[in-house]
C-alpha cells in the first residue's frame, strides 16, 4: 500500500514570474520496494522535482510540488500517479497567478469539486445563471495557509474516487476545459475593469 501526505495542494494566489512549491511525502507501506510515476508534462505550469523514482519497502520519499506561470489565470490540474503493482493515486494541484493588470477571482477546491458535480450529474461545466453566481459561497478552509500534523499544507478531502455518478465520471478521466460559451463572462464580470484577461473560447 502506497500513500500522500495530501490529496493536494492550493497554491493561493502565486504573482506572475513568481515560482513557489510545496513538498509532497509517498510513503509506502508494504514490505517490498515500489515505483511511482507522475504523468505530468515536464514544460507545464505544475511541477515535480522527481516525477519517477522507487521507494523501499517501508520508507518514505518526497518531492517537491512547484508552480510557476507569466500568464494571470486560474490553474487546475489532477495528477495522475503510477505505482507499481497497485491502483493508482492522484493529486489536485490549484493555482491563481495575477499580475498588475489582471488578478482573477482565487479558485479553491470547491471551484473544483462543484464543477466535477455539474458534470457527473449532466449539466453545463460553469454556472450559468447569474442569481446562483452573485451569492456568496460559504466560507471554506484556507489550504495554504497552516501546514497539517504530516507536515504539508495539503487539501483535507480524502484521495480516492468518490462513490455514484461523480465516481463513475472521474473513473472515465474528465478533462473538460474550465471554459464555457458565457460562463466565463459573467465568472470575470467586474473583476477586470481593464479587460486585460483574454478569455479561450475553445
Amino acid at each position: 500500500v502506497v500513500t500522500f501526505s495530501a490529496s493536494g495542494f492550493n497554491f493561493g494566489n502565486v504573482p506572475t514570474g513568481q515560482a513557489t512549491s510545496r513538498v509532497l511525502y509517498i510513503q509506502n507501506h508494504s514490505d517490498v520496494p515500489v515505483t511511482y510515476d507522475f504523468q505530468l508534462d515536464p514544460h507545464d505550469t505544475f511541477s515535480i522535482s522527481k516525477p519517477r523514482g522507487a521507494i523501499p519497502a517501508q520508507a518514505t520519499a518526497h518531492v517537491t510540488v512547484s508552480f510557476k506561470s507569466t500568464v494571470p489565470a486560474c490553474y487546475w490540474k489532477r495528477v495522475a500517479c503510477l505505482i507499481k503493482d497497485t491502483d493508482p493515486l492522484a493529486v489536485d494541484l490549484l493555482a491563481t497567478c495575477y499580475d498588475d493588470k489582471s488578478r482573477p477571482p482565487p479558485l479553491t477546491q470547491r471551484h473544483i469539486s462543484s464543477y466535477l458535480n455539474r458534470l457527473a450529474t449532466g449539466g453545463p461545466p460553469v454556472e450559468t445563471d447569474p442569481a446562483n453566481l452573485s451569492v456568496p459561497p460559504s466560507p471554506v478552509p484556507s489550504y495554504h495557509s497552516r501546514p497539517n500534523s504530516s507536515g504539508s499544507d495539503g487539501l483535507d478531502a480524502p484521495l480516492g474516487t468518490p462513490a455514484g455518478p461523480l465516481g463513475a465520471a472521474l473513473e472515465l478521466g474528465l478533462q473538460q476545459p474550465l471554459v464555457g460559451p458565457t460562463g466565463w463572462d459573467l465568472f470575470f464580470e467586474g473583476q477586470d475593469p481593464a479587460r486585460a484577461l483574454q478569455l479561450d473560447r475553445e
